[in-house]
């Protein structure tokens, strides 16, 4: 009885479980010329957006959608069974959960054709692929598929550049484990023994050249190939060396190497950041539109500009307040439209938890954003956007020309307004300027994070004690009145940082010790008569003792100013205040260096907008030695002049003239 029995659960297990029986992975997905040269025309995008890129975890997951097609024989015999299917899906919709990524599942297309049930890359690839469906991620399912080399593969793909099908084996389906490895190469990903199937690595064990070698992501070490190298206990018994003759020590536990089925779990952050950026760059599509048979939410596209009716912004708010749980409005305009939306009133007000408005243009060339303009709004329209759902996400939109107030001085909404009570909102990647006031919250939590404010009375009002805001990575410009205006108590802000010293390339100062310390650079005479602003430049921690230090362009005719956040427990944050203007040459308008000059250039900073202005340097006995003009672009101009082995050493005057006013100095060539 007892032998039945354990025979009995033997059986059941080979049958849901058939890819016990596989060693390691088995992959035949396909590296071809396009595919590479697709990855390298993205790197230097990839190195951009891995520098800028807001945080995803805060915000609702982005779905995207699979569509699996299951084959079996012409009569309907065979399959996948729905306990492996099911089992494998699970699996691994948990792993992309982990990089904010819901996949959902579509309804099943079964496919009745024999040929393709016995599958062969070479010859059944095109019978399957025009059952794709657009804007899916298309996995089909067969039995023992085949590549070039002949043998039965756990399955295959094509990384961005090439097809666009994931074939998956039958037989390696339960565990989940090929399913997620073959969409991490979808996504762009390589083995951790780097490019090919079944060769080896070129990196080093060190990790010396991990950008460039491998996978080219530094946090999988360097991997050998693990087939048959890694014992029942995941450990990696190999011996090979690298060519540096040291030995691997690489992971089992990636889902991207070749280590036993049982072994491979997880994927790296480096792992995940590139398949973000892949899922956002290279297959957008995957996160656009109507998807599966959701057509009650077809509502949710833009595809006009008009202000009211189905595919408008106002609709598809509407719509999204009346589905329940998270939604996504995204845009598909006609390509050739002027992408600009003119109100007359305020748009409908977010209602709905998790309500996410991407306004990325997925037809129109790179950089093409969306412009939403309050120029034809009354003096009593209450704001362009209000927002009282949690978890509401705005991004990648500019917006304008919204002044509706019932004067200055009494500003009532703000071209953003954000309700008291709201948690967990962000606001990435927005334009916002020539407006009244940008953002205005009570008390409130969320994050403002990569955006720009132009020519606005104020950037960000709290009605009423400061609310639990990130203010990170954005820029102020001319904003009048103030960045922050805070009508009630400074409830848990740090301090306001202090900046101590401005040279010519290092910023320093002091802050709460362990804030994150934010810097910002503006030019003396771009916004005159209005509160210290500026660009970021860059951030930091302040140290133990409150101590900070950044490093900026070597420019001193300029005013800096910083704030200060401090992280509570769960993610909570606040930022403070802006730290008030320095600069190391304050009223200055001429600054010439270095002098005694050691090398071969010489450089010089003026403020002041003229058009242009006359440069001479003169010899001990009045000659004139150099002369040249240069235009000032802006109000502050940094040129350098090459003195090459022209200019003898000795003592020099360097004149300027702008305008009528003229700066003489003396110059000391070593």
């Amino acid at each position: 009885m007892r032998l039945s029995f354990i025979l009995s659960i033997l059986l059941f297990s080979l049958i849901l479980f058939p890819e016990s029986l596989i060693a390691q992975e088995a992959c035949g997905t396909v590296e071809t010329p396009e595919t590479q040269a697709y990855w390298e025309a993205t790197r230097p995008a990839f190195e951009e957006w891995l520098r800028n890129r807001p945080s995803v975890q805060s915000r609702t997951p982005d779905k995207v959608y699979l569509q699996p097609h299951i084959v079996t024989r012409s009569d309907g015999s065979g399959g996948l069974s729905m306990a492996a299917f099911n089992a494998g899906i699970a699996y691994t919709q948990a792993r992309y959960l982990e990089m904010n990524v819901e996949m959902v599942i579509c309804e099943i297309n079964y496919i009745a054709d024999t040929d393709a049930y016995d599958y062969q890359a070479g010859a059944d690839e095109g019978r399957l692929i025009i059952n794709n469906v657009p804007n899916r991620i298309n996995v089909y399912f067969v039995t023992n598929p085949t590549t070039g080399g002949g043998g039965a593969v756990c399955g295959y793909t094509y990384r961005p550049g090439g097809p666009r099908i994931v074939i998956m084996n039958y037989a390696c389906t339960a565990s989940g484990k090929t399913l997620s490895h073959e969409i991490g190469h979808y996504l762009s990903l390589y083995h951790t023994h780097g490019t090919t199937n079944n060769g080896t690595t070129d990196e080093f064990a060190d990790g010396s050249n991990c950008s460039t070698a491998g996978d080219r992501i530094c946090d999988t070490p360097a991997d050998p190939n693990l087939s048959g190298v890694v014992d029942g206990n995941c450990n990696y018994v190999g011996s090979a060396t690298d060519g540096k003759g040291q030995a691997y020590n690489p992971d089992p536990s990636n889902i991207m190497s070749y280590a036993r089925n049982a072994c491979r779990n997880r994927f790296t952050d480096g792992q995940y950041a590139q398949m973000r950026f892949s899922l956002e760059n290279d297959r957008p599509e995957l996160i656009q539109g109507p998807q599966c048979n959701d057509a009650d939410k077809s509502c949710l596209l833009v595809t006009n500009l008009d202000k009211v009716g189905l595919g408008s912004l106002p609709y598809a708010i509407n719509c999204a307040n009346e589905l329940p749980g998270p939604d996504t409005i995204r845009f598909q305009l006609p390509e050739g439209l002027n992408p600009r939306i003119l109100l007359d009133n305020a748009l409908p007000t977010i209602t709905d938890d998790g309500t996410f408005i991407d306004a990325t243009l997925p037809n129109y060339p790179a950089g093409t954003r969306l412009l939403i303009s309050g120029i034809n709004m009354g003096d009593d329209a209450e704001g362009i956007f209000t927002i009282e759902g949690r978890n509401t996400t705005i991004a990648h939109l500019d917006i304008t020309q919204y002044q509706a107030s019932a004067g200055i001085n009494n500003i009532d909404n703000a071209v953003i307004n954000i309700a008291t009570g709201v948690e967990r909102f962000l606001l990435d990647d927005l334009n916002i300027s020539l407006s009244s006031a940008a953002i205005q919250t009570g008390r409130s939590s969320g994050i403002v994070s990569n955006s720009s404010f132009q020519f606005c009375q104020f950037a960000i009002r709290y009605e009423d004690d400061a609310s639990a805001l990130y203010v990170t990575k954005n820029s102020f410009q001319c904003v009048r009145r103030a960045v922050f205006d805070i009508a009630g108590n400074l409830v848990n802000l740090p301090p306001t940082p202090v900046i101590t010293s401005v040279s010519g390339g290092n910023l320093q100062g002091t802050a709460e010790p362990g804030a994150t310390v934010e810097v910002f650079a503006n030019e003396d005479g771009d916004c005159l008569g209005t509160p210290c602003q500026g660009i970021y430049v860059g951030s930091t921690n302040a140290d133990q003792a409150g101590n900070w230090s950044v490093d900026i362009e070597p420019r001193v005719l300029r005013s800096y100013t910083a704030t200060a956040t401090r992280v509570i427990g769960g993610g909570t944050a606040y930022t403070s205040e802006l730290a008030t203007c320095q600069s190391l040459l304050e009223g200055a308008d001429f600054w010439l260096y270095p002098n005694p000059v050691t090398g071969s250039t010489l450089n010089f900073e003026l403020k002041g907008k003229v058009d242009s202005v006359q440069i001479r340097i003169v010899n001990s006995v009045g000659q004139s030695v150099y002369q040249n003009q240069f235009e000032m672009s802006s109000s502050v101009i940094k040129e350098s002049i090459d003195l090459g082995d022209w200019l003898a050493a000795g003592v020099y005057v360097f004149e300027l003239t702008k305008g009528t006013e003229m700066y003489r100095q003396k110059i000391v060539v070593q």
